[in-house]
């Protein structure tokens, strides 16, 4: 698999996959079916005796780095301003605007590498496609009328619209960014949510108060559920407590929750919470998994202990809350207050706003996306090793890490596009790679691929080194 920028869509991530950083040799490439004509040496970046003062740099390069990649982004969608604030969570400000250039952005939902984010649009009925690393509208995709929500499936291969003028919901294919199929039979549908699983789509049926069930191998409806005192269902959340897989639907006519259990499809609760709830979110916080619901006319947050089915906490926001979303880490949510034009950041240890960020006019929706990974190709020369007898000519590559979603572990040297002939392979700490006995008067091409602990790769482009 590839990194961001080439093949997004063929990223499969599993978030609870063993982490495995030790690398500590180089494997050398005929282990690996290299000919006998790929020579190399791996120069290493430390000496032996400078190896402690070495590896206290590391450490704090180390910090430094992981300190950079938790401070991931905020996108948050601004309905009256027609565009997207981007927010840093590390300095709690908003660093860039998105223009969409379409009417009423509304909801948005970005891919697991941070690559890209989709944003239903409901004045151009279109989902507009943002590259999150240029921060440019890439594509306009026409939907149903009025597509609302938006979901992305957990292996990243589907977009699920909601589309509430047409009832209906639209499915794009994120290889093609077309739309490959649409479902009919819903009344007025608003939040759509994917099992954790991702063999079951939920989707809230607002003019029936009722839940459709999709059964995503077969893209159709295989159940409908009726709610329990609920009415005008909203927003829709799933959440795997313990070995149950739960969801929250919210009643914003009821202020209730009732959940679901999707092995069942049944409602095994209903929990009261604040007035005219809108979206609920599970947030796997450091003291547990605990769900928040926005309360859009109360001004407030309600948090559920899911494992209790009660509320431990209500938390007093901006006004007309909205959207929400739980920071990578759980130590924070960031609710859209539409009515002050500002997303409150609360603490989830102490269930309480700690900071306020000015945003665009009426945000509506907030997703959290990785850093979109950056960094320069290779660099590489020639140079000529001359003893009494021969000359030995030597390529030198070298490179930089690279900032972003992939951590390296190690990098991989290859003399072709195909990446299938191997010329080393070389663990993170060393950024150089010298590839000894190269002929005269011949132009050699490499291509180097750096790749983490769980066999994620990032191709980092090629250089040509040869006779001036």
């Amino acid at each position: 698999m590839r990194l961001y920028p080439k093949n997004f869509e063929n990223w499969n991530f599993d978030k609870k996959a063993p982490r495995n950083s030790d690398l500590e040799r180089v494997t050398i490439a005929r282990e690996q079916g290299a000919s006998e004509d790929q020579n190399f040496e791996v120069k290493p970046t430390q000496s032996k005796t400078n190896f402690r003062s070495s590896l206290g740099i590391l450490t704090l390069l180390f910090l430094l780095i992981s300190s950079a990649l938790s401070a991931d982004f905020a996108y948050v969608t601004n309905v009256g301003s027609n565009n997207i604030s981007v927010i840093d969570t590390g300095t709690r400000t908003v660093v860039a605007t998105i223009p969409v250039g379409a009417s009423g952005p509304n909801a948005i939902a970005v891919t697991a590498n941070g690559a890209f984010a989709y944003v239903t649009d409901g004045g151009s009925s279109s989902v507009t496609v943002i590259d999150l690393l240029t921060r440019q509208v890439v594509k306009q995709i026409g939907v149903g009328t009025g597509p609302v929500a938006v979901a992305i499936s957990p292996d990243g291969q589907f977009v699920y619209v909601t589309n509430f003028i047409a009832n209906s919901v639209s499915i794009i294919s994120t290889a093609s960014n077309t739309v490959v199929k649409t479902i009919s039979g819903f009344t007025f549908p608003r939040g759509v949510a994917f099992t954790t699983s991702g063999d079951l789509a939920y989707v809230t049926n607002t003019g029936t108060s009722t839940v459709s069930v999709i059964d995503t191998s077969t893209q159709t409806v295989i159940a409908t559920v009726t709610l329990n005192g609920g009415s005008s269902p909203i927003g829709v959340a799933t959440a795997l407590i313990g070995s149950n897989e739960l969801v929250y639907v919210a009643n914003s006519a009821a202020g209730n929750v009732n959940v679901i259990n999707s092995a069942t499809n049944t409602i095994v609760a209903t929990i009261a919470v604040g007035s005219n709830p809108i979206q609920p979110a599970n947030v796997l916080t450091p003291g547990g998994d605990l769900v928040y619901v926005t309360n859009g006319t109360g001004n407030s947050v309600s948090v559920i202990n899911p494992f209790l089915n009660t509320v431990i906490a209500t938390i007093t926001t901006g006004s007309n809350t909205g959207g929400n979303a739980g920071t990578f880490d759980g130590n924070f949510v960031y609710v859209t207050n539409a009515g002050s034009n500002n997303v409150s950041i609360i603490n989830t240890t102490t269930q309480s706003v700690i900071a306020t960020v000015p945003v665009g006019t009426s945000p509506s929706s907030i997703a959290f996306g990785l850093i979109p990974a950056s960094f320069s190709p290779p660099s590489g020369t020639q140079v000529a090793n001359r003893f009494l007898t021969q000359t030995d000519l030597v390529n030198i590559i070298t490179w930089n890490a690279p900032v972003g979603l992939i951590v390296p572990v190690g990098y991989r040297i290859y003399r072709d596009a195909a990446l299938t002939n191997l010329a080393a392979q070389v663990p993170a700490s060393t950024l150089e790679f010298e590839d000894h006995n190269r002929r005269k008067h011949v132009t050699y091409v490499y291509f180097l691929v750096a790749f983490d602990a769980n066999g994620d790769t990032l191709n980092m482009g090629s250089v040509t080194v040869g006779p001036s």
